[in-house]
C-alpha cells in the first residue's frame, strides 16, 4: 500500500532554495544529512506556510515535482535568496491521484533560474535502471514513516530496486535502505558515479511518490516513456530546454552517462 504526502489547499505554494531552508533536524527514514550546498537546485515548498513536498530545478525555466503534491494549474513562486520566481505547474494528463500512476508535474518559470545553481539532468533512457541498481533518494521530508515528524532538513541515502515499473506510469520500487517519508515526495531519486560520494556526476531518473512503511519500500516514478513524452512535450510547448533531455542546455550539473 503506497501512502501519500498531504495534499496541498488552494493557498499560496512557495518553494523555497537551500539558502532560505529551516527546520526539524533528521529527515529522509535512514539517510543522512546533506549540506544543501552541494544540492543548490533542489527545493522545499511550503502551502500556506507550511512544508508540503520536494522539487528540483532540471533547467533555466524548469522544476519537476510529484503530481500528487499539486493541485492543477498550480501556480507557485520559487524564492531563492531574495529573488522571487512565478510559476505555471502542469500535471501528467494520465495522473490519477487514488493509484499515484504518471505522479510527475513541471513548473515553467518565464524568468531564468541563477546559472550558478547547476540544474540537475534527467535521464528518461528506459534501460537505465534494472533490479539490483541502487537509487540515491533525496528529500525533504520526515525521519520516521512512523511518527511522521521533523521535517525540514535535507537528507538523502541509498536504496536497492526490486521490482521495475509493471506498466507505463506505474512506479519502479525500492527496499534495503533508506525509504521516503512524508514530505520527501516531489523530490528526486538519483543514479551516482560514485555511491560514496552524492556530489559526484549523477542524474534524476525517478520522482518519490510514495512509501509503504511497513516494508520500508519506496515507490519511484520513472520518466521513461509516456512520462519522457510528457517532459519533451511540455517543454517544446514553451520553447525551453531541459538538462539531460536537450543537449544545447547550459548551466547544467555535471550528468551521470554509464
Amino acid at each position: 500500500m503506497v501512502a501519500l504526502s498531504a495534499q496541498p489547499k488552494a493557498d499560496e505554494l512557495v518553494m523555497v532554495g537551500s539558502a532560505n531552508s529551516a527546520g526539524g533536524t533528521v529527515q529522509i527514514d535512514g539517510g543522512a544529512k546533506q549540506d544543501t550546498k552541494n544540492w543548490p537546485a533542489t527545493l522545499k515548498y511550503l502551502v500556506a506556510g507550511k512544508f508540503t513536498c520536494t522539487s528540483t530545478i532540471v533547467g533555466e525555466h524548469s522544476v519537476i515535482t510529484a503530481a500528487h503534491c499539486l493541485p492543477d494549474g498550480t501556480t507557485a513562486r520559487v524564492e531563492i535568496g531574495d529573488k522571487k520566481f512565478n510559476l505555471t505547474c502542469t500535471l501528467h494528463p494520465h495522473f490519477n491521484r487514488d493509484t499515484l500512476e504518471f505522479d510527475v508535474a513541471l513548473c515553467f518559470s518565464k524568468d531564468p533560474f541563477p546559472n550558478t545553481i547547476g540544474y540537475e539532468n534527467l535521464d528518461v533512457k528506459v534501460t537505465r535502471v534494472s533490479v539490483g541498481s541502487i537509487l540515491f533518494l533525496l528529500g525533504y521530508g520526515c525521519r520516521d514513516v512512523n511518527s511522521q515528524v521533523d521535517f525540514g532538513q535535507l537528507y538523502g541515502g541509498s536504496a536497492t530496486v526490486f521490482q521495475l515499473a509493471p506498466s507505463p506510469g506505474t512506479h519502479i520500487r525500492t527496499h534495503d535502505g533508506v525509504v521516503i517519508c512524508p514530505g520527501d515526495s516531489g523530490g528526486s531519486a538519483y543514479v551516482l558515479a560514485s555511491q560514496d560520494q552524492p556530489v559526484s556526476p549523477r542524474s534524476i531518473i525517478g520522482i518519490n511518490s510514495g512509501y509503504a512503511a511497513l516494508t520500508r519500500v519506496s515507490a519511484i516514478t520513472p520518466l521513461t516513456g509516456d512520462i519522457a513524452e510528457f517532459i519533451r512535450d511540455w517543454a517544446d510547448d514553451r520553447k525551453t530546454t531541459i538538462c539531460g533531455i536537450h543537449s544545447n542546455v547550459l548551466y547544467c550539473h555535471d550528468r551521470f552517462v554509464p
